[in-house]
């Protein structure tokens, strides 16, 4: 296993000539994995993508070399569920508004709000949506959803 040693989105030709160039399997972030780079790594037989898409894989090029492409396709799932749960408790209780002010030596006193026993609707009811109301359940929140797919 070699890890990506400089900090910062892998260019093709560092790929190709140090990095990956004897590999059998390619753990890709945002990286474009294009058809001239996967030639040139006769080895590899497996892409995994680090998120949900595989758009930055030139998956005609594996699928002729029957290197096989994957996903991790729940991974963002509870770090976007958190952070949509951080960002309602942000607006609720004015926390980035309070805190400029506060920086910047004009503190107004205001009253942020509370989540418990709020309605929140969630658009989309999917992997996501289902987990954003897991997290909020515990506030006492009424949740509803729109999906025209559930």
């Amino acid at each position: 296993m070699i890890l990506n040693p400089h900090g910062r989105k892998v260019k093709p030709e560092e790929l190709i000539v140090d990095l990956a160039k004897d590999a059998v399997g390619l753990i890709a972030g945002t990286e474009s994995i294009t058809e001239e780079i996967i030639m040139k790594l006769p080895p590899l037989k497996v892409i995994s993508r680090c998120g949900v898409g595989v758009d930055n894989v030139a998956l005609d090029a594996a699928k002729r070399l029957e290197i096989k492409v994957f996903n991790t396709s729940d991974a963002p799932t509870v770090v976007v569920a958190k952070l949509t749960v951080g960002l309602i408790l942000n607006l609720l209780i004015i926390v980035s508004r309070m805190d400029r002010e506060i920086r910047n030596e004009h503190r107004q006193k205001r009253m942020g709000n509370l989540l418990c026993r709020k309605k929140i609707g969630i658009v989309e009811f999917g992997r996501i949506g289902r987990r954003v109301a897991e997290l909020l359940i515990p506030f006492g929140c009424e949740i509803v959803y729109a999906d025209p797919f559930v």
